[in-house]
């Protein structure tokens, strides 16, 4: 419980003891000051229909960044939601930060609400409480402090990476392995500290897939011993090092992960290492794409360089989106665009035959993708759908592979186009194989974490975050294209945001929608590289930062985002449930993946309270990496030799057990020994688990006698 303020505190008259002084009624607000909760005051407030804002907060108030906000609230009568929000203007706010209904606050009693909500930063903030709807609600007892987001403890499992190899390194020789041929097939072979490992000098793989590498280590001795690998790697590559045990007497298999994010061919080092002793042998890889692929929009207006690309690629990025005009200026402007990135080639108006046409000529064999582009929503429909047309000929009669993308079809707030069905027929040109480009509206990341109903956290879901995921969910929309089918591609392009004043939350909101894209099976998706290349005030998602840098926590959350999802392909729901399930207004929702052997399933928590999950599969998994993303972290781990826990061994059942706080989100990967679309059987609440008294199949347990 929060301790009462004083009177100079923010908000003044927090108990309404002076009825409505420092308060003030929005529209058709009805309000009254009846008598109070007895333990708050003589008095509270009533209100009906309408909003009630406070009096601005002084800057000796403090009242900026997260806040814990306390009060009283009563439903006095009907099925009226309470709204709460922090606002900079002196009027109601149409999405309140807080939703509460008769079900969360069930009548006729008063309860207590805590919630933390993050207040304007750099403004005077009012507070604001509404009723919407039939009813009226009594409110009383009103407490604000600041909040700390909760600080967790750094993992113990972090993955570990070597040093990456200087760009177009290769080896002297076979470094410590030597060479043998079977059935004309040519193989290494590493020995250390008594075992065999024997490899393929090459593999092929396909970019961001793990996997790819399959070893045979064969240990001679009786005993058994721990392998440590470890992949030295060009950048571009991400390997964390691995432990393995090794029987003694006998031979295992180890399919070990080679993840590149960008395509081409490279050298790579193999260490290998048991106890003291430490051996290495190259391995040459070629990587080819995949998608979906996670790139970046050069769309602005702003002069394009070297060290802004070289910044982007430590993300890495995989795709860039850059305006002819742009690339138009000389052969040193194409040169920019990095080796082993795709890279999609945009018209902006006027449009023509004849451009479309040069562009075609101009860039050849290097773009993947030609697309018409337009910077705000078009009228010229006829023309876009015409010129796509002329696009796709002149790739054909280049005798090119790059594919067509139409002009992008701009969203509203509810994921709906802001064209007509008629419109977007006219778009997508008469039987032209094209891809669809959607472009969303900026997103807006909801400012409310955890949520307590009488001391309790609540399994309310919060309405701000249930409302994010269903405006962003694009699956009808997606489904409804005109000419859509399987084979053509869908781009997503230029996330952009309105910041929250929490560039942590805004990584959150992004990772929320990133995933549900990708579960659409897009083609490629796509953030705003540079403010500039965001509208105007909607520059929270940039991947750089003015300085060019990379901007922080939005970049690191896109560079995990492409490592885990990249080449990702849907995979199949069994069962789900009310609460669990892929619906976009699920309180609990989650998005399996397949990719290659690779298991991926994303999840997150829309209620105001912790909880904990049981992910059952129907493949046995051989590691596990986590990322976890809150309103107060970022933070991943890895563990490199995946066992279930003590606990799924006393149920008997093949379950990873997650625990989520309010609004968390999750991305958990693992290598799946025979992998397959269906190898997640289910998401659930975690079961109660009665400890036995003593651990079964336990040689050592002790006795009674």
């Amino acid at each position: 419980m929060l301790p009462p303020l004083s009177a100079a505190a923010f908000p003044p008259n927090p108990s309404f003891e002076q009825e409505g002084v420092a308060w003030t009624t929005v529209g058709d607000a009805q309000v009254s000051w009846p008598k109070g909760n007895r333990t708050a005051g003589a008095r509270c407030l009533k209100l009906r229909g309408g909003w009630v804002i406070s009096d601005p907060a002084r800057p000796e108030d403090g009242v900026s960044g997260w806040q814990q906000l306390s009060f009283l609230a009563r439903l006095e009568s009907a099925d009226a939601k309470l709204a709460v929000a922090f606002t900079d203007r002196a009027v109601g706010d149409s999405a309140p930060q807080l939703l509460l209904s008769r079900k969360a606050l069930p009548p006729p009693r008063w309860h207590r609400v805590e919630v933390q909500m993050l207040a304007p930063r750099g403004h005077s903030a009012h507070l604001a409480f509404g009723s919407l709807g039939e009813g009226a609600w009594l409110i009383d007892d009103i407490r604000l402090e600041p909040h700390e987001p909760p600080a967790y403890d750094p993992v113990d499992d972090a993955p570990t990476l070597m040093e990456p190899l200087p760009v177009g390194w290769e080896p002297e020789g076979l470094l410590d392995a030597r060479a043998r041929v079977i059935a004309d097939e040519r193989e290494l072979l590493v020995e250390v500290s008594g075992i065999e490992i024997s490899m393929p000098d090459r593999v092929e793989t396909n970019r961001a897939y793990r996997g790819g590498l399959r070893l045979y280590a064969n240990n001679e001795g009786q005993v058994d011993k721990q392998l440590t690998i470890a992949v030295q790697a060009p950048p571009g590559f991400y390997v964390p090092a691995r432990t393995v045990p090794i029987r003694g007497g006998g031979a295992t298999v180890i399919d070990t992960s080679v993840q590149c994010l960008i395509t081409g061919q490279y050298w790579l080092r193999i260490e290998f290492r048991c106890g003291d002793e430490v051996r290495a042998a190259p391995l040459q890889v070629q990587v080819g794409p995949s998608y979906p692929a996670f790139g970046a929009a050069w769309t602005g207006a702003a002069p394009l360089s070297t060290e802004q690309f070289q910044a982007a690629m430590t993300l890495p990025v995989q795709l860039h989106q850059v305006p002819f005009s742009s690339l138009d200026e000389g052969a040193e402007m194409v040169r920019l665009i990095p080796q082993g990135t795709d890279l999609a080639a945009l018209l902006k108006p006027p449009w023509s035959a004849e451009e479309c046409e040069r562009a075609v000529a101009a860039l050849g064999e290097r773009a993947s993708f030609f697309g018409l582009y337009h910077e705000q929503p078009t009228a010229q429909f006829d023309l876009a759908g015409e010129l796509t047309a002329s696009l796709a000929q002149a790739i054909q009669d280049a005798g090119l592979e790059a594919r067509v993308l139409r002009a992008p079809l701009d969203l509203g707030a509810d994921g709906k186009p802001l064209c007509s069905a008629e419109e977007m027929h006219a778009l997508a040109g008469e039987g032209v194989a094209a891809a669809a480009t959607l472009r969303l509206p900026p997103l807006q990341a909801p400012t409310v974490a955890g949520l307590q109903v009488d001391r309790r956290p609540s399994p309310e879901p919060l309405s701000r975050w249930v409302s994010l995921s269903e405006c962003y969910d694009l699956s009808g929309t997606a489904s409804a294209l005109p000419g859509k089918h399987k084979d053509l591609p869908l781009v997503v392009s230029e996330l952009c945001a309105q910041p929250s004043g929490s560039p942590l939350l805004d990584a959150l909101a992004l990772a929320r929608v990133v995933s549900a894209v990708a579960y659409l099976d897009a083609t490629a998706l796509t953030a705003a590289a540079r403010p500039a290349d965001s509208p105007p005030g909607a520059d929270a998602l940039s991947l750089l930062t003015s300085a060019g840098d990379p901007r922080p926590a939005i970049a690191q959350v896109w560079a995990e985002l492409t490592r885990e999802l990249a080449g990702a392909r849907p995979a199949v729901v069994l069962k789900g449930t009310d609460e669990i399930s892929v619906s976009p207004g699920a309180p609990i929702g989650f998005r399996p993946f397949l990719r290659g052997d690779e298991g991926i399933l994303a999840l997150w928590n829309n209620t105001g309270a912790e909880v904990e999950l049981a992910v059952e599969v129907r493949c046995v998994p051989l590691d596990l990496h986590t990322l976890e993303i809150g309103v107060g972290r970022i933070r991943k781990h890895y563990q490199g030799l995946f066992r279930f826990s003590q606990e799924a061994h006393w149920l008997r059942k093949p379950l990873i057990f997650v625990k989520l706080q309010p609004t968390q989100f999750d991305l958990l990967s693992m290598q799946l020994k025979d992998a397959h679309p269906a190898w997640l059987a289910g998401v659930d609440f975690k079961p109660f688990i009665p400890r036995p008294e003593k651990p079964r199949d336990d040689p050592f347990a002790r006795t009674e006698r």
